[in-house]
Formats: structure tokens, C-alpha cells, sequence
């Protein structure tokens, strides 16, 4: 049977050396995490909660220098409110395209076309009334009612209506 060591229980200090070569751990740990980013780099600390602090979860442990990352934040608010500006006025041009849109499709339009078929008409019957006046010249000519001079007057006004009128309707 091994020999066991014993010794009285008495009050006082312990002293617990450890002479094995090893890794001491805590048996819970809890983690801290820093989770600001910042473009600069690193974030400055001001002030950390000394070493041996009993602390609670929500407490603050650390503080960090918060002008970096305020003056990151003006740059955004700035960027952002350029870019709703930029928004605004695309949404007004956007607006005013479609009612010039609107004002062109339902006035504009409209009234351009009558006048072009007015238009198309006056010279469809200008050329018909050229053509009657050339057909009855030429019968004219013929029974020498007319002279060789009215005969070439009514072929040319013939022409001019032939060349101005449109060649058909495309509407």
C-alpha cells in the first residue's frame, strides 16, 4: 500500500507552486471584440478599464477617439446629400421631359398634323386644278384656241404643282 502524506489543517496563507513546464488557462473566458472599422486605419484608444476591473456585460471597457470616424461620418452625410440633390433634379428633369411629352403628343402633334393634311390637301387640289388646266390648254391648243406661249404657261404651272405636291399620303 503507497504511503499517503498528511498534515494537520491549519489557517493561513496557501502557496501553491507549480514546478511542471505547461499552459494555464482560465476556465471561461470571454471574449472582447472590436468591431469599428475605419478607412484611416487604426482608431486611437483614450482609455481602458485597469487591469483586475470586474466588469459586466454592457460595461464600457475601453474608450476610443471617435474623430476619425465623426469626420467620416460628415464626409458620408455630405456624399448622401449630393447625391439626393442629384436625385431631385433628374426626378424635375424626368417631370418636365414628360410634360413637354404630354403638351407635344396631345397639342403640338395634333396641330402640326391638320396643318400638314391642310396642307396636303391645298396642294393635291392645286395640282389637280394645274392638271384640268393643262388638259383643257392642250385641247384648246389643238382646236388653236390658244396660243403656243398659254400652252407652255399652263405645262409649267402643271409641273410646279407636280414637283411641290407630295408624291402620296403617309399618315
Amino acid at each position: 500500500m503507497p504511503e499517503l502524506l498528511t498534515t494537520t489543517v491549519w489557517k493561513g496563507p496557501y502557496d501553491f507552486a507549480v514546478t511542471t513546464r505547461g499552459t494555464v488557462e482560465s476556465a471561461s473566458n470571454i471574449e472582447l471584440r472590436c468591431d469599428v472599422r475605419s478607412r484611416a486605419g487604426g482608431v486611437t484608444i483614450l482609455d481602458v478599464v485597469p487591469e483586475g476591473t470586474i466588469v459586466e456585460e454592457g460595461d464600457v471597457v475601453v474608450e476610443l477617439d471617435p474623430s476619425g470616424l465623426l469626420q467620416e461620418e460628415e464626409q458620408q452625410k455630405i456624399l448622401v446629400s449630393t447625391r439626393e440633390s442629384l436625385v431631385a433634379e433628374a426626378e424635375n428633369a424626368l417631370k418636365a421631359a414628360e410634360i413637354a411629352k404630354t403638351e407635344y403628343s396631345d397639342g403640338v402633334y395634333v396641330t402640326q398634323e391638320k396643318q400638314l393634311l391642310s396642307d396636303l390637301f391645298v396642294a393635291e387640289q392645286m395640282k389637280a386644278t394645274a392638271q384640268e388646266g393643262l388638259d383643257t390648254s392642250k385641247v384648246l391648243y389643238k382646236k388653236a384656241l390658244v396660243t403656243a406661249s398659254q400652252m407652255e404657261s399652263a405645262h409649267s404651272s402643271w409641273t410646279m404643282r407636280r414637283i411641290n405636291s407630295p408624291p402620296s399620303r403617309r399618315i
